[in-house]
């Protein structure tokens, strides 16, 4: 909640900004205020969300990588020269 907060109140800096210069523009100078509480409420969410799936992104990529080690730590003690893997069944060995 504070970091979509603080995300919030960065859009409202931006956008009281923008309506100061262009708001006699679009409202002829009435309710710029609500205006700009209104119009960084959108923005304000669709920040939010790509800032989370980025976190969310960096999260699953630490926890593949943790995951990719493990698994090739695990096929290497598993790998011995000679072993099971190695052995094929030859195709025409035997033939009832």
């Amino acid at each position: 909640m504070k970091d979509f907060l603080t995300t919030l109140a960065i859009w409202i800096v931006i956008m009281f900004v923008g309506l100061f210069f262009f708001g006699n523009f679009f409202l002829s100078g009435r309710h710029i205020y609500g205006a700009t509480l209104v119009f960084s409420f959108v923005p304000a969410i669709i920040t939010y969300i790509f800032c989370r799936q980025s976190e969310e992104l960096d999260a699953l990529r630490e926890r593949v990588k943790k995951l990719e080690e493990a698994f090739s730590q695990e096929k290497e003690a598993g790998a011995e020269p000679g072993g099971q893997e190695a052995k094929q069944p030859e195709a025409g060995a035997e033939k009832p």
